[in-house]
């Protein structure tokens, strides 16, 4: 046996040769002949020394913390990755299940993964030679991981005692590996509180205060850890200053019946606030300041309710309290309660219905509204408050209540009020009235609400009734309207010439008046005026009186007639007729008149034009003396048949009353609308006519609202032909006998052929022309032919048939005599200048008589008239007089054939003129 010794720098292997002698080594085997020879290989000496690295912040990681093979050497030389194999032989120990370090094979880096808990790490790794794969080593590396530095950071906020969120939270300020702390990283807990009022809520991170803490300052300590290393924390202290919060006390009020009392106000408090939020008794302490001054109206403090006990004097009652804040109590604030006792409140129940249901804009809805009195005492003057949709608008005068007295009247418009409504116990009252839908109403239901107010409390349910406004072109469009009038002023204005609100006063002294007598004719015949001493000159109201409508319009048409019965002719200067429109007419003693113009007359604004003529008549008794109120006013009516055109193209044409109409036209743009152009065709008007306003007019429309185009035309002024058709007919001595005033038979189809004339006419005027040897058998000659003519007519044709007889065919303008109706008497009757009745007209005027005795039966007034009694020469008060004494002599030759009654009833009229005799208005024909 023998040991060789290699040499240190020997590599590869180490051969030995032997040759036996005798025996044999069995290994290897060896024959005794040969040598026996073995190689052995030589190692280099591998080295993996442990190693220790440097800390790493586990909450970072790091990717090359370090290497294995850093102190590992092969022959003393230090080792590389690719003369060795590294294998991990065990690897790192997790910590809390959380990652661990690691040792990558391939190049020997060692690498912590981010979130890797704090703590040692071991890992044992082996290296062998590559070379020589089992000359191998083995090491352990050490890896420190350190947890991430923390820090909480103090905080500070306020509150007030009512509570509330002082530090939203608290980790906004505190970090942790130098970046803000998040509940997703840190656990928060709080260790301790100064006041248990005053907490942190571990979940959000917010300190809060409870309601009711008082004021002061307080603190929470509080403690944040590393999720990823619970062991690792900090403390910080959150500091909370808590202020009272502000107190505020505002006046309330209540109301209850002297009869039942109870509470007037459950809760004063209602209307207080603590930190500008409504208190409670929880958070505040009622204190009466000041009690009312009846015993029986108290506040308690421990409710805060106002009671009054049954019975207490109607009234109103003051109490002065303080509300001072529990947690804070020199926190306070002052104020009052008002109540109001009534004397009694009723109990009404209201149910209210709307008439059509579905309605467009502009129509016209009904509301019904029944009202119960479901109490125990009468309703006494209540109101009724109904408060309309937006957009709908009360109709004038449609108003009606039914209920005890029915004197309910309107008070108000938005709300609609309707005072006055008196209701028996167990009755019931109905109230109506009618609202237009507005322009600006939108399609949609809209509902009206009503309640019964009495004595300023609400004393009904509120009842309800809905409409539904659906959709309309009229809301999206515009309606275009107008007119086109005759201006007869030519301003651009359509006038009326109606008069309202006329009043007459004065005009003759008071000592000449004959009691009662006076009488209104206002087209329905005369109408006794009440006395007071004399209506006249206390004033009388006669209403209004129409316009004409054109110059063929009858003025008679329009007029009234005030009567009176004087002692004496002594007039004054102080009469005046006023009305609405400003036309003032005074006259004087004379009978003249002039006029004067205020309010829409003296604008320009109407067209009334009226006029007061006084007639002087002699009756028995004295004078009768009628004011003739006439409107010789023409309206400026609209023009039928005007065609207008737009630049669209469409053609209108204007109906009887000048109107016009254009609905759908589009408005334009809702916000602003367009403009829009009408032009009046001039070939539509009569030859002369002018333009008192533009041609073409533009207007700015809007959609779902109407817009007036109206058109101003002066027409040439011209009397439109028309009235009645006068015939006449002369009837020559041969129809009648010598002598005779009947019809010769043979002459009768004259008659039928008269009759036949009238019927074809319709209606009208026959003048008979009668000469006879006296004017009183032309007058009998007349009657005859009236007679006849008569009998052949139905009754309506003959009653609208007037027929005048004309005694002197020579003269067309005297001794006319209205058959059945008005004589006129011309100044045949008398010489020049005078008033006695010449002899021959004697015969005449018993005819006359004889038919008034006749029509006596029929009832009426009977009238004569006198015309041309003037002298041009004379003055007017010498023409007056005259004109007297001729009625007066006229008047007694024909009342001394007169029965007493019919005498009484006997006028005679004067006047100048020969065709229109006056004073007739109102007369019984």
């Amino acid at each position: 046996v023998y040991t060789a010794t290699v040499n240190a720098n020997a590599s590869g292997s180490v051969g030995n040769s032997v040759v036996s002698s005798g025996g044999g080594d069995p290994t290897p085997s060896c024959t005794t002949a040969a040598p026996c020879t073995t190689s052995h290989p030589v190692h280099n000496v591998i080295n993996a020394e442990n190693d220790a690295l440097p800390p790493v912040n586990g909450n970072m990681g790091r990717a090359n913390a370090g290497n294995a093979l850093t102190d590992d050497t092969l022959n003393g030389q230090p080792v590389t990755i690719d003369q060795v194999t590294l294998t991990v032989v065990t690897p790192a120990t997790s910590i809390n299940g959380g990652p661990v370090p690691s040792v990558d094979p391939a190049t020997g880096v060692v690498s912590v993964p981010a979130g890797t808990p704090a703590g040692d790490y071991a890992i044992t790794y082996q290296i062998c030679e590559v070379l020589n794969p089992s000359n191998c080593d083995t090491a352990i590396i050490t890896v420190t991981v350190e947890a991430a530095p923390i820090d909480a950071v103090d905080d500070t906020g306020t509150a007030t005692s009512t509570g509330g969120t002082a530090i939203p939270n608290v980790l906004v300020n505190d970090t942790l590996n130098g970046q803000p702390a998040t509940l997703t990283n840190v656990t928060l807990t709080q260790v301790s509180t100064s006041n248990p009022n005053v907490t942190l809520d571990p979940a959000t991170g917010a300190v809060n205060v409870a309601p009711g803490t008082p004021a002061g300052t307080y603190t929470v300590t509080y403690q944040i850890c590393e999720q990823l290393n619970p062991a690792n924390c900090d403390t910080a202290v959150a500091t909370v200053t808590v202020t009272p919060a502000v107190i505020a006390a505002d006046p309330n009020e209540g109301a209850v019946t002297s009869e039942d009392g109870g509470i007037a106000v459950p809760n004063v408090l209602v209307n207080d606030t603590l930190g500008g939020q409504v208190t409670n008794l929880g958070q505040v302490a009622i204190r009466v300041t000041s009690p009312a001054s009846n015993p029986g109206v108290v506040l308690d403090p421990a409710t805060g309710a106002v009671t009054v006990v049954p019975g207490t004097p109607a009234g109103t009652y003051q109490i002065g309290y303080e509300i001072c804040e529990r947690a804070n109590p020199t926190n306070c604030a002052a104020t009052r309660v008002v109540i109001t006792v009534t004397a009694e409140v009723s109990s009404m129940r209201v149910t209210k219905t709307a008439t059509p249901r579905d309605v467009k804009v502009g129509d016209l809805v009904r509301y019904t509204l029944v009202i119960e009195n479901t109490g125990s005492s009468a309703v006494v003057d209540a109101t009724l408050i109904d408060t309309p949709p937006a957009g709908f608008s009360y109709v004038d005068d449609t108003l009606t209540v039914a209920d005890e007295d029915n004197t309910g009247r309107l008070v108000g418009r938005n709300p609609l009020s309707v005072d006055r409504i008196d209701i028996a116990i167990g009755s019931r009252a109905t109230v109506t009235y009618v609202m237009r839908v507005g322009a600006g109403v939108r399609p949609g239901a809209h509902i009206n609400r009503a309640k019964m107010v009495d004595n300023g409390v609400d004393s009904s349910n509120v009842a309800t009734a809905e409409v539904q406004v659906v959709a309309d072109p009229m809301t999206d469009e515009t309606l275009i309207l107008g007119t086109v009038w005759d201006d007869r002023d030519s301003d651009g204005w359509q006038d009326s010439a109606a008069v309202s609100g006329l009043k007459v006063q004065g005009g003759f002294a008071p000592g000449a008046y004959v009691a009662n007598s006076t009488t209104v004719d206002r087209g329905a015949g005369p109408q006794p005026e009440p006395d007071a001493s004399s209506p006249m000159l206390h004033g009388i109201a006669l209403g209004s009186v129409t316009a004409r409508q054109s110059d063929a319009d009858p003025v008679a048409a329009h007029t009234t007639v005030i009567r009176q019965t004087l002692t004496s002719l002594d007039f004054t200067s102080d009469f005046v007729l006023s009305n609405d429109q400003g036309y003032i007419v005074r006259m004087n003693a004379a009978g003249e008149t002039t006029v004067e113009k205020t309010g829409d007359a003296a604008k320009g604004l109407s067209a009334a034009e009226v006029e007061v003529e006084r007639k002087v008549a002699q009756v028995a008794g004295g004078y009768q003396v009628d004011y003739i109120v006439r409107n010789v006013g023409i309206d400026e009516r609209g023009i039928p048949g005007v065609r207008i055109a737009s630049v669209e193209g469409l053609l209108i044409e204007t109906d009887q009353y000048g109107r016009y109409h254009v609905a759908g036209v589009a408005g334009g743009p809702w916000e602003r609308g367009r403009n829009y152009i009408l032009k009046v065709d001039p070939a539509t008007l009569p030859p002369g006519a002018v333009f008192t306003t533009d041609n073409p007019l533009v207007r700015r429309i809007t959609p779902g609202l109407p817009v007036r185009f109206d058109f101003g035309v002066k027409l040439p002024e011209a009397v439109i032909e028309g009235g009645e058709k006068v015939v006449e007919l002369e009837l020559g001595e041969v129809i009648f006998a010598p002598a005779e005033a009947e019809v010769r038979t043979e002459y009768q189809p004259v008659i039928d052929r008269l009759a036949k004339e009238v019927r074809s006419r319709g209606a009208g005027e026959i003048v008979i022309q009668a000469n006879g040897e006296t004017q009183a058998l032309a007058y009998d000659r007349a009657r005859a032919v009236q007679k006849e003519l008569l009998a052949k007519l139905d009754p309506s044709l003959a009653t609208a048939l007037k027929i005048t007889l004309r005694t002197d065919v020579e003269d067309p303008y005297t001794n006319l005599v209205t058959l059945g109706g008005v004589p006129v008497l011309g100044t045949f009757l008398f010489d020049t200048d005078k008033s006695t009745i010449k002899p021959e007209f004697r015969p005449l005027l018993d005819k006359i008589a004889a038919d008034i005795d006749a029509m006596a039966a029929k009832g009426g007034e009977s009238v004569i008239a006198v015309i041309g009694h003037a002298d041009r020469r004379g003055s007017r008060e010498y023409n007056q007089a005259l004109g007297m004494r001729r009625a007066k002599a006229v008047f007694d030759a024909i009342a001394a054939k007169l029965a007493p009654a019919t005498k009484a009833r006997l006028r005679v009229d004067i006047d100048n003129s020969l065709s229109a005799p006056t004073g007739l208005h109102g007369s019984s024909r």
